[in-house]
């Protein structure tokens, strides 16, 4: 795919999350694909099109074709799907396996519709939710820290907190997803507002970003 011109390589597309889960669910069940290549076509619409090839006991290949049907977004309208504009976080800490972190927020749950994730430059991280009846917290210590300027820290600004409450649904939501299992997971904060999480695919020169603004108390 192309974009526009070499200063915009861009093309944005809106479509229907579901058709695109089920191919590419079909697709990692069929552990006998050999390639796999994803393109822009138009036929009767724009489509985009997943193109499986499969083993065969012949010399010719398979060739499974998936298209979904997809909206190109006017040029016009790209100013609307800009990322949100951000500044240095707070901090930001690279969060261990996936698993661990979502089994956290599963059982924090029933508790209450928010939970407050607090985090230090010295990797520490804890995620919090209170009911009438009780507080809980969970901590992950000793995680990596990635800096996002040249200061130098001092003992007293590593050990300093900052803090963002979240929709808890929501972000329990972003944990159970297939690409955030298979990659490294950056969480960044803004204290009081922003919680920002990074995706990078190890081996791909991607990365997916997730934004969760912060509730007011």
């Amino acid at each position: 795919m192309e974009g526009l011109c070499p200063a915009e390589n861009l093309i944005l597309l809106e479509f229907n999350p579901s058709d695109v889960t089920k191919t590419l669910f079909s697709v990692k069940s069929s552990l006998s694909a050999k390639a796999f290549k994803m393109k822009l076509t138009k036929k009767y619409f724009p489509c985009l099109t997943f193109e499986v090839e499969l083993p065969s006991a012949s010399s010719y290949s398979r060739h499974v074709v998936h298209d979904i049907p997809v909206t190109v977004i006017p040029r016009r309208l790209w100013s609307d799907y800009k990322d949100p504009q951000r500044e240095e976080f707070d901090a930001t800490v690279v969060l261990p396996s996936i698993r661990t972190v979502k089994n956290i927020i599963d059982r924090l749950k029933n508790l209450d519709p928010v939970v407050e994730v607090i985090v230090n430059r010295n990797g520490d991280v804890e995620f919090k939710c209170e009911s009438s009846m009780v507080t809980v917290t969970s901590r992950l210590t000793g995680l990596s820290v990635k800096k996002w300027s040249t200061r130098s820290d001092t003992d007293q600004d590593a050990v300093k907190k900052f803090s963002t409450r979240v929709d808890l649904k929501k972000f329990a939501h972003f944990l159970s997803g297939d690409v955030v299992t298979a990659g490294k997971v950056c969480l960044s904060i803004n204290d009081g507002g922003l919680l920002h999480l990074n995706v990078q695919e190890e081996g791909f020169p991607i990365s997916f970003q997730f934004f969760q603004p912060g509730l007011y108390a």
